[in-house]
């Protein structure tokens, strides 16, 4: 994790905007806060979900494990937190997706939720903006597509508008859906597209109009 000094100046230009991007923060003590990260050959990358609800079921996860999380936009940061350990660029673990065996998210030694995702580095000294790369993009856009989701960012947006009842009942289901297994097993890419297709098979059809209705905003800190 790495300490977060203060939030973005109003006046800089955020990250992470198009899309938009969500970060996991831990408060130890009142006035301290910690954003997640993930190792990285750079450094320590940041995470960051492209998926509110994503975002979401790793904070369900990490309550599990008695360790308390909240989800804020990646935008509300302040940029030089996303600098490499040598300060000449930017970098960023975007989350893609979890590895299944037999329908089983696989675990971490220590039980955090294992993870597929992609680094993304620029080498800049003060670059104006930082977003995700079409290349990433493009991979979550076919991971998706395997799944049978062809309308994934649609899918995030309608989220939004989801009640934090609904949302909480959605984690739920999720994590019931795919329970937890050590990973000691390997996983499979077929497994985790299965698994992508359940967790978010009813964020697909609200995107299509099928079954939306509450226009109350999901629980994120702003």
């Amino acid at each position: 994790m790495q300490p977060i000094a203060n939030r973005r100046h109003p006046d800089a230009v955020p990250f992470f905007v198009s899309p938009p991007a969500w970060v996991l923060v831990h408060e130890p003590t009142p006035g301290e806060s910690h954003v997640a990260t993930e190792s990285a050959d750079e450094g320590r990358a940041i995470l960051c979900f492209l998926s509110p609800l994503d975002a979401l079921i790793e904070v369900a996860r990490f309550a599990q494990l008695g360790q308390m999380y909240h989800v804020m936009p990646a935008a509300h940061l302040d940029g030089g937190l996303f600098r490499d350990a040598d300060g000449r660029g930017l970098v960023a673990c975007i989350h893609a997706g979890w590895p299944t065996y037999a329908g089983r998210i696989l675990l971490r030694p220590g039980g955090a939720l294992g993870r597929y995702d992609q680094m993304i580095h620029i080498w800049a000294n003060d670059p104006p903006w930082f977003e995700v790369d079409p290349a990433t993009l493009k991979m979550i856009d076919h991971l998706h597509e395997q799944a049978g989701l062809f309308a994934w960012r649609e899918t995030h947006r309608a989220i939004h508008e989801w009640s934090g009842a609904r949302m909480s009942k959605a984690v739920g289901q999720a994590l019931r859906s795919a329970p937890a297994l050590d990973c000691s097993t390997r996983s499979s890419g077929s497994g985790t597209l299965s698994l992508l297709r359940r967790i978010e098979r009813r964020s697909y059809r609200c995107a299509r109009g099928s079954f939306c209705g509450s226009k109350n905003k999901i629980p994120v800190n702003h």
